[in-house]
């Protein structure tokens, strides 16, 4: 890819350190099926946000599975991180020096640069093979405001403001996930 503008998709498993997960390598281009990723981002149609009405988004992939890495139902309930990474050119010239060397990933004349985009972070809500190809499995993930959904905190939430008359998103987010 030397010389050339491109992009690079990357899955990290964030949960890797915790106790009781196993270790799961980060998910590059090739277990990723071309032209399946989906991102859908969504906070309810209202001016405000109601707990237990919408999603805030949905992230689905296609994965196939390779005689290297074979992906499971393991995957659900683990937390993602979705970063795009912008491969380009810069304008900053590259001067020979002791130090550098040739190349096949350098653009002659200019160093490249890498910018990151952090698009999703959410967990893993379900992992279904496809119904045509048993070799490839669908993820679909959510954010950690859907876990408002899932713990139907509405109650919670209408409690916590007649009680202290405010809170933020994150305490709300922090309680559906101790509860």
């Amino acid at each position: 890819m030397a010389g050339h503008i491109y992009n690079e998709l990357i899955i990290t498993f964030t949960d890797n350190n915790e106790t009781g997960n196993e270790y799961e390598a980060d998910i590059t281009a090739e277990n990723i099926v071309e032209e399946s990723m989906k991102l859908t981002q969504s906070i309810c149609d209202e001016n405000y946000l109601k707990f237990g009405g919408c999603i805030a988004s949905e992230f689905s992939i296609d994965l196939i599975n390779t005689s290297d890495r074979v992906f499971t139902q393991s995957l659900i309930g683990r937390w993602i991180s979705v970063k795009l990474i912008k491969h380009t050119i810069s304008n900053r010239p590259v001067y020979p020096s002791s130090t550098l060397y040739p190349s096949n990933t350098l653009y002659p004349g200019y160093e490249p640069d890498e910018t990151p985009y952090y698009i999703f972070s959410g967990f893993i809500k379900s992992a279904k093979l496809s119904e045509n190809d048993n070799s490839v499995r669908t993820i679909v993930a959510y954010d950690a405001l859907a876990l408002l959904y899932e713990a139907d905190a509405t109650n919670y939430v209408y409690t916590r403001l007649n009680d202290v008359g405010g809170f933020t998103i994150g305490v709300a987010i922090n309680y559906a996930l101790r509860n």
